[in-house]
């Protein structure tokens, strides 16, 4: 059985360029979904920090 080397060399070519596309599609995925978790983070800091406020200025009242 002969093999077409210069047809395989594109096909190798294709191949690792698919992975390469198909990697930083994963990378990009990765990279938006911390980005929503660093802003969540951000927005629920915010809140700890509004009731703690509350709780001291409800202990100061007492």
């Amino acid at each position: 059985m002969k093999y077409d080397l210069k047809q395989l060399k594109v096909d190798i070519s294709q191949t690792q360029i698919d992975m390469c596309s198909a990697g930083s599609s994963a990378v990009w995925h990765i990279l938006k979904y911390l980005k929503e978790l660093e802003e969540r983070l951000e927005k629920l800091e915010d809140r700890v920090e509004e009731l703690e406020c509350a709780i001291f200025e409800g202990d100061a009242g007492l």
